[in-house]
């Protein structure tokens, strides 16, 4: 009626995500599903630290790498158990 333009196929990953930036994440250990990803865009884009339920220690370690490959060291990483 109004002829508002949208799209069928409108998702967090293909409106927020950077290609280039997911790839990264993904060498550094972020597996390659599409919660996954949207999780990484979500922690990306938030001002403050997430809190992460990780019993898998999947995003622990992530994190870790993804921060050893952009600083020197551990970049004074904390997980706290």
């Amino acid at each position: 009626e109004n002829k508002v333009p949208f799209s069928q196929t409108c998702s967090v990953v293909k409106t927020l995500g950077d290609p280039v930036k997911i790839r990264k994440w993904n060498v550094a250990g972020l597996p390659t599903d599409e919660v996954s990803i949207e999780n990484g865009i979500i922690m990306d884009k938030s001002r403050r630290w997430p809190l992460l339920i990780d019993p898998q220690e999947q995003a622990s370690n992530f994190i870790k790498k993804l921060a050893a490959s952009q600083f020197q060291g551990d970049a004074g990483l904390k997980c706290v158990k």
